[in-house]
């Protein structure tokens, strides 16, 4: 399985609450960007979970529009901002039967989630920065099983 996380485009600096936070014009062409990277990618993503956050929900309807995304995008409570690491990984063991899962959200659970599937830190994210990662283990184990395929 590959797992590549983005993190969402730049958002409003004020909103009724921070998930009601929705991205700017330059977040919305950010996003797009990031769409046309992931695009590229072999191989093709075949699932897009996102953050039940508006900005991550925007992030990602940007990226499944750019990648041809057949099926719905998941929301899950395991990408909101402050959420424990470990509930990414059980997020990607439950999808293990996928190719290639992409996931939306924030930080710092993106750096927390990719060092635990690293085994090693990783610096925190940027606003639509993309980081792509093959599971080298064949099993979601514990960590390290995931080797940093880019970052960008």
């Amino acid at each position: 399985m590959d797992v590549t996380v983005i993190r969402h485009g730049t958002a409003e600096d004020h909103a009724s609450s921070d998930a009601d936070r929705a991205l700017t014009p330059a977040g919305r062409l950010e996003s797009v960007r990031a769409g046309e990277r992931v695009a590229g990618l072999d191989p093709p993503p075949d699932a897009i979970v996102s953050s039940p956050y508006l900005r991550a929900r925007q992030t990602a309807q940007a990226v499944a529009a750019r990648v041809g995304l057949v099926g719905e995008i998941e929301l899950d409570e395991a990408l909101v901002p402050d959420a424990p690491p470990a509930g990414v990984w059980e997020l990607l063991a439950r999808l293990s039967y996928r190719r290639h899962v992409v996931l939306v959200a924030h930080e710092p659970i993106l750096s927390s989630a990719c060092a635990l599937l690293l085994g090693k830190p990783v610096s925190g994210l940027s606003r639509a920065e993309i980081l792509s990662m093959r599971n080298m283990g064949g099993s979601l184990g514990h960590g390290g099983d995931f080797a940093l395929r880019f970052r960008g």
